[in-house]
């Protein structure tokens, strides 16, 4: 897969079915999409190209620089997209400056001029361009006039409802992974390094990893106590993690603490990738430290039980 970090580096006039949009998770949806596109320019003799937006265009527009909404990271987006077969992937720049422009001047220049479009593929919700006005009957009129073929996807629905990234947020955030998953045809993960912690973990008798994503738009899911897998030197483990402000000893600082079933190596500065599988029960306060030690040995028999199911 050709990647361009730049569109204005992309080699015009090369004829090409083209989609277009933030594709944040590369959910099912998303990958039917592309599947769509490839198949049409292995069809055509077409290249197979997706354009892209980095950073992610919510957080520009939106002043959104403290949330954490990305279900996919950029280095993450192209892993998953490089998976599938496409020929090329364009990653633009997002500003103001480019959300302002004309969709009329955007259809010329970036997807006739520059991309080659002779297909064009968009989501059935998908708009572009200055306020948003670039619409499906905007192109429709234009691709008469640009020589380009114009199709729009419809959504992907699982029991009746629709495939979203906004979905697959809403499910993140209350917890419900195992409903991530299904949307996004694979485990949700974060992407992440190992630092060092308090040592309160080892303290109690249960040593944690401690994960600081790579990405600080990550989203991560609703506190709580997780079944996870965690990706250590290409190898996976099994593991129950923790995300929250441990209440039980009045701390605030937001944590990702991976305790990692029958592992007890050194891990600090490594690189790892965490996998959650499901979610186990909500954070709480407990009144002493013995009782946190006691529910957290349930909790690692009930992710062993889960994980190996």
């Amino acid at each position: 897969m050709e990647i361009y970090w730049d569109i204005n580096q992309v080699k015009p006039k090369r004829d090409s079915v083209v989609t277009m949009g933030t594709f944040d998770g590369v959910h099912l949806g998303h990958q039917k999409l592309i599947q769509t596109i490839i198949d049409i320019g292995t069809e055509r003799q077409l290249t197979s190209c997706l354009l892209t937006f980095e950073p992610h265009p919510q957080l520009v527009l939106k002043d959104l620089q403290q949330s954490q909404v990305l279900l996919t990271t950029m280095e993450e987006k192209i892993e998953l997209l490089a998976k599938t077969g496409l020929d090329r992937l364009v990653i633009a720049n997002f500003t103001r400056g480019f959300s302002s422009i004309e969709p009329a001047e955007f259809v010329r220049n970036i997807l006739a001029d520059q991309l080659g479009t002779k297909y064009l593929m968009i989501g059935h919700d998908h708009a572009f361009g200055r306020q948003r006005k670039g619409t499906y009957e905007l192109l429709a009129k234009m691709s008469k006039t640009m020589n380009f073929d114009l199709a729009a996807f419809d959504a992907i629905t699982i029991n009746e409802r629709v495939v979203s990234s906004t979905r697959i947020r809403q499910a993140l955030a209350q917890g419900h992974v195992h409903l991530a998953q299904d949307l996004l045809g694979r485990p949700y993960t974060i992407t992440g390094q190992v630092i060092p912690g308090d040592g309160r973990g080892k303290d109690l008798g249960f040593p944690t990893a401690n994960i600081r994503p790579f990405s600080k738009y990550k989203l991560i899911p609703k506190a709580g106590i997780y079944a996870t897998r965690i990706k250590i030197r290409d190898r996976w483990h099994d593991s129950a993690t923790y995300i929250g402000v441990r209440p039980t000893f009045h701390l605030h600082d937001h944590v990702i603490e991976v305790h990692i079933l029958g592992f007890e190596n050194e891990i600090y500065d490594q690189e790892i990738v965490l996998e959650f599988d499901r979610y186990l029960r909500d954070d709480q306060e407990f009144s002493n430290s013995k009782e946190l030690i006691e529910q957290i040995k349930q909790d690692i028999v009930a992710a062993k039980e889960l994980l190996n199911h």
